[in-house]
């Protein structure tokens, strides 16, 4: 936690290594944002979120390669909020967002 006694950072250790040999994976420097980590339903993706009250900001990694690069669901955009699950066996990406003024929320579909 940060001064503002928030998660604000996500690091990679390796088991039955020091702790000083772990590397950092993502960080948020806008105290508005709470940063978590969490891993898909089905198991193969790894999510890093970064969420306000108001936005969403996710990112993903395959559980079975953690040194491959973040990649960006969507950029943050303020207001905008969305929850995202994964479908392995079509590598498919379920994204449920506020965007374009959808109250109720809409369903989008992607591949990962």
């Amino acid at each position: 936690q940060d001064p503002a006694h928030r998660p604000f950072q996500v690091w990679k250790h390796t088991l039955g290594t020091s702790q000083l040999s772990d590397t950092l994976v993502y960080e948020d420097l806008d105290d508005l944002f709470n940063v978590e980590c969490y891993t898909s339903r089905d198991g193969s993706l790894l999510f890093v979120e970064s969420e306000s009250k108001e936005t969403t900001e996710l990112h993903f990694l395959p559980a079975d390669k953690p040194s491959t690069p973040l990649t960006t669901v969507r950029a943050r955009e303020f207001g905008v909020r969305y929850d995202v699950d994964s479908h392995a066996p079509s590598r498919s990406l379920f994204l449920t967002s506020n965007a374009d003024g959808n109250v109720n929320r809409e369903l989008h579909v992607a591949s990962h």
